[in-house]
Order: C-alpha cells, then sequence, then structure tokens
C-alpha cells in the first residue's frame, strides 16, 4: 500500500493555518509497516517544532474513545444521522439558536458553541441527580460565539452536547453505552472513565 504524501502533508498544513491546531505527529501504519511518519507545526501556538521527541497531553481522550465511538455505533444502527439538528433530540432548544446546530457540526467543532466555560463552579452546589440536566441548560443558555458551521474552534461544550444526545437517544449513560457496544464486544476489560 502506497500513500500520497503531498496529500497528507497539505492537509496538515492546511489544518494548521487553520488554527485546528498547533501541531502534530502523524503515524499511519498497516500490518506492522509504517507507510506514513509526519511531524508538523509546533509544539504550542509560539513554541519548538514538534518532532519525534515531542511529548503530548492526552487530557480529552473521552472524546475519540467513547463520544465519537459511541456516536458511529449509534450511526451505523440508525439511531441518529450526521446531519441531525439537535431540535430532533432536545425539544426544549427548538426555538433557540441551538436547534440548528447538527450532529456533524459538534463533532467537528463547527457549531459556535464556546470552548470551555467553568461550569463546574455552579455544578458544585447542585444535587448530583441534577447535575446533567442543569448543565444541558447552561450550554443551550449559552450565546454562539459564530454562525454554527463556518468556523472550527475546539469545544468542550459541544461534546457535552453529544455525550447528552447519545444518552438522550439511547436511555443509557455514555461509560455504560460504550462498553456494552464497543468496549466488551472487542474483549477491551481495562479502558474505562
Amino acid at each position: 500500500m502506497k500513500l500520497n504524501q503531498p496529500i497528507i502533508d497539505h492537509h496538515m498544513s492546511k489544518a494548521i493555518k487553520a488554527g485546528i491546531f498547533p501541531g502534530a505527529s502523524l503515524l499511519v501504519a498497516c500490518q506492522h509497516e509504517i507507510l506514513h511518519c509526519g511531524y508538523y507545526g509546533r509544539q504550542q501556538l509560539s513554541g519548538k517544532p514538534v518532532d519525534s521527541l515531542t511529548i503530548y497531553d492526552l487530557a480529552s481522550l473521552t472524546k475519540p474513545l467513547a463520544t465519537s465511538l459511541a456516536l458511529m455505533h449509534m450511526l451505523q444502527a440508525g439511531i441518529l444521522q450526521l446531519d441531525q439538528k439537535l431540535s430532533t433530540i432536545f425539544p426544549e432548544c427548538a426555538e433557540s439558536d441551538k436547534g440548528n446546530i447538527t450532529v456533524l457540526q459538534l463533532l467537528c467543532h463547527q457549531s459556535g458553541l464556546p470552548a470551555h466555560r467553568p461550569y463546574f463552579e455552579k455544578l458544585i452546589h447542585c444535587p448530583p441527580k441534577n447535575r446533567s440536566n442543569q448543565l444541558l441548560s447552561m450550554i443551550f443558555d449559552e450565546p454562539l460565539i459564530y454562525q454554527s458551521g463556518t468556523k472550527t474552534i475546539y469545544s468542550d461544550l459541544g461534546f457535552m452536547v453529544l455525550n447528552a444526545a447519545i444518552e438522550r437517544l439511547n436511555g443509557f449513560r455514555l461509560d455504560t453505552y460504550i462498553y456494552n457496544n464497543i468496549y466488551h464486544p472487542l474483549g477491551v476489560k481495562d479502558l474505562f472513565y
């Protein structure tokens, strides 16, 4: 198998120029053969170039290892669609600017929601059984910082909404759903959060 190195390099450089990330390491392998190994951009916006010794903070692994996998499983099962609007999952946001945001826009960090808000400061005073609903309400009350679909800005809030969508559509908490439908069938026993 041969990869088109210039195309890969072009897309990685394009993502850096668009501000999606300051730098990245990319390794593509198949059957113990390395097909591509590249280093792009900088370790931080003004930092050293990325190289083979760059160490990354893997703080947000729930997004790719749980939320995204659960959504893809639900997509394959016909439970949701990528172009599905939030208003069809959360009728309470149908009349707001959040109602037309799609699942795909949330997955691609193009929802218009801000990157982060310190909701934990308020939620700590809320009874545990009410926290999920209160969090969703606070996110839906949050003004969009740009029109959905026009920019890419990393957003924890968007993935919090996706977590709530997974739970609303299938009736299980994300950890239960992902274990029962992905991890357990694969024989994965030591991956949890």
